[in-house]
Parts: structure tokens; C-alpha cells; sequence
């Protein structure tokens, strides 16, 4: 029956979630409480947005509170904190500035390594003046 359910809500990726992971007897890594504390100043909210961070769906987990309205931690996202949805665009926004800034970092240093591995240090796009560093 709980599978039907996930499947329904198209949830069968909180399975892979880094809240629900466990360790080798089975035990639950992080308190489940963690994710849905009392009040927006709970001791412990940090811990679970640091579990957020390390979690492979953080970003499907995000959208999946903000389309169900649930309370608690959700993506790394406290959801009571969220406030309109101007907060939210800026927070998308924000995310996929981080995404193509990684991507474009990889992107350097992979075609730095390809040409003798020096890579570009403190370069902003665009600038002429390049600082590098092996």
C-alpha cells in the first residue's frame, strides 16, 4: 500500500533520501524529529539542513514541500520560513546561480587540466586579467 501511495505522489525518490538513510543495523542516522521541528528556533534545525545539504534529492525534496504545503525541513528549507512567493523565486534563482557556478567551475578545471593543469584562480567571467594557480 505504501509504495502505491509513493508511486501516486510520484515519491519514490524519498527512499534515497539522506533523512532516511540508516546505518549497517538498521538504525536511523538522523532523528526523524529533526525535520519537523516545534518552533523555527528548535535546537537541531541546523543538523538537518547540514543532512539537507549532503542529500542526493535535496533539490526534488524542496519542490516537493513547496507543491504539498508540508511543514518541516524539506530540501534543506525550513517551510514555516518561507514566506510569499517572491522568497521562493529568489531562493530558485539563487540555487541555480550555485548549480551553473559549479558547472562552469568544473568546466575549468577540466579544460585547465587538459591544457598542462593550471587552473584560473579568483576569475570572474570576462575578465582579462587571469591569476593562476597549479
Amino acid at each position: 500500500m505504501t509504495s502505491l501511495l509513493n508511486a501516486l505522489n510520484g515519491a519514490d525518490w524519498m527512499s534515497s533520501g539522506e533523512c532516511l538513510r540508516t546505518d549497517g543495523a538498521g538504525r536511523p542516522v538522523h532523528d526523524p524529529d529533526l525535520f519537523f521541528p516545534a518552533t523555527p528556533h528548535s535546537p537541531g534545525i541546523e543538523e538537518a539542513k547540514s543532512a539537507c545539504g549532503r542529500c542526493p534529492v535535496a533539490d526534488r525534496c524542496f519542490v516537493w514541500g513547496l507543491d504539498n504545503v508540508q511543514e518541516g525541513i524539506w530540501g534543506g528549507v525550513l517551510m514555516t520560513s518561507v514566506r510569499g512567493a517572491r522568497q521562493i523565486e529568489r531562493y530558485k534563482d539563487a540555487r541555480e546561480r550555485f548549480v551553473e557556478t559549479s558547472r562552469a567551475l568544473i568546466r575549468r578545471k577540466r579544460d585547465a587540466t587538459v591544457a598542462g593543469g593550471c587552473v584560473p584562480v579568483g576569475v570572474v567571467e570576462g575578465d582579462r586579467d587571469r591569476v593562476w594557480s597549479q
